[in-house]
């Protein structure tokens, strides 16, 4: 329902936070936890639509974001 029409990208990764909620033992000795990070790109104008969104269906959830411009994008 929200795919962008430049799809998007996922990814394992590993997030370093200072609180250590809902941690296990490992990823407290580690100080790390294993997670998944999306990218996609959306225009300025479907930026406001997703979020909110996202914030609707993900409430409380403790999902971090970014929003970044892109300087430039497109296919080569």
């Amino acid at each position: 329902m929200l795919e962008s029409e430049h799809g998007f990208s996922s990814f394992a990764v590993f997030a370093h936070h200072h609180e250590n909620k809902g941690l296990s033992l490992a990823e407290q000795v580690t100080g790390r936890q294993k997670r998944v990070r999306f990218q996609l790109y959306v225009s300025v104008a479907q930026l406001p639509a997703l979020l909110a969104q996202l914030k609707a269906d993900f409430a409380g959830a403790g999902i971090q974001y970014w929003v970044l411009p892109v300087i430039e994008h497109g296919v080569i």
